[in-house]
Order: C-alpha cells, then sequence, then structure tokens
C-alpha cells in the first residue's frame, strides 16, 4: 500500500490535472483555429469554476455546512466541476473523467480528508447549477464545432 504522503501528492496533484486537461481541450481547438468552440469551452470551463466557488464562499459567509455538522469540500467541487466542462466539451472523455473523479473521492476518503457526507452533500449542491450549465452551454460548444472545420496550419511557401 503506498504512503499517506505519496497519496497525499496524488491528490494534490489530481485537480490541477483536470484543469490542464480543460486548458487542452481549449489549446486544441485553438490550434485548429475553432474560435467559438475555444471560447465557449472556456466559459463552460469558468462558469463552473465560478459555481464551486460560489458555494465555497457561500459556507464561508453563512456556515451552511457547519450549522449541519459537516464540511464544504471545495476539493470535490472543483473537480466536479472540471469534470463537467471536459465532458460537455468533449463526449469521449466523459467516462474517464467521470471513473476519475469517483477514484479522488474514494481516495479522499481513503485519507480522511472528508467524509462520505461532505462528499455527497457538496455533490448535490453544485449538481444542479453545473446540470443547468451544461444543458445550457453545451449545444453552443457543439454548434461551434459543427460551424467550423478544421484548419490545419499552413505550410509556409
Amino acid at each position: 500500500m503506498p504512503s499517506f504522503e505519496l497519496l497525499d501528492k496524488v491528490a494534490d496533484a489530481y485537480t490541477p490535472l483536470l484543469g490542464v486537461a480543460w486548458l487542452a481541450l481549449i489549446g486544441q481547438s485553438a490550434i485548429f483555429r475553432q474560435w467559438r468552440q475555444a471560447f465557449w469551452r472556456f466559459v463552460l470551463g469558468l462558469s463552473a469554476l465560478v459555481i464551486a466557488y460560489s458555494f465555497m464562499w457561500a459556507d464561508n459567509a453563512f456556515l451552511w455546512w457547519p450549522s449541519a455538522g459537516l464540511d464544504y469540500s471545495t476539493h470535490s467541487a472543483v473537480a466536479l466541476a472540471l469534470a463537467a466542462a471536459i465532458g460537455a466539451s468533449s463526449p469521449g472523455l466523459r467516462l474517464p473523467v467521470a471513473a476519475t473523479v469517483l477514484a479522488y473521492f474514494l481516495l479522499m476518503l481513503h485519507q480522511q480528508y472528508h467524509t462520505v457526507a461532505d462528499i455527497a452533500s457538496t455533490s448535490a449542491a453544485v449538481a444542479v447549477p453545473l446540470a443547468a450549465l451544461v444543458y445550457v452551454l453545451r449545444g453552443r460548444v457543439e454548434t461551434a464545432a459543427d460551424s467550423f472545420k478544421p484548419n490545419p496550419l499552413r505550410k509556409s511557401a
């Protein structure tokens, strides 16, 4: 069994790696000059992050989770936000990203960072606005992708 410290490093790296994956999808659109798709992928991810951090701010201001004996899991919320942005931007990544989020939740439980109730309540709270966001913006990302054919970079003459 890996040490607590090694698993801690894995847990610390997970969310930044999801962020890199989201930015890579934006970069992929930009490389193929699909500017509208890059824009909507950016807007989708940024809006999802605003949802996750808005709940964190509200919890800090109004103590919703502590009043119920729980702890708002910002790590869970941000992971779900980035996973939603990635999944809505690239349907082929939905299942693998969902599997990694579940593994991350299990890792947080194993490391005793949060309880099942912390992760479940946070996930339930952010899931509704994230689902609405994806419902509204996914079509824009897909339409933007369909409206442009990839333009390979021109060879220099």
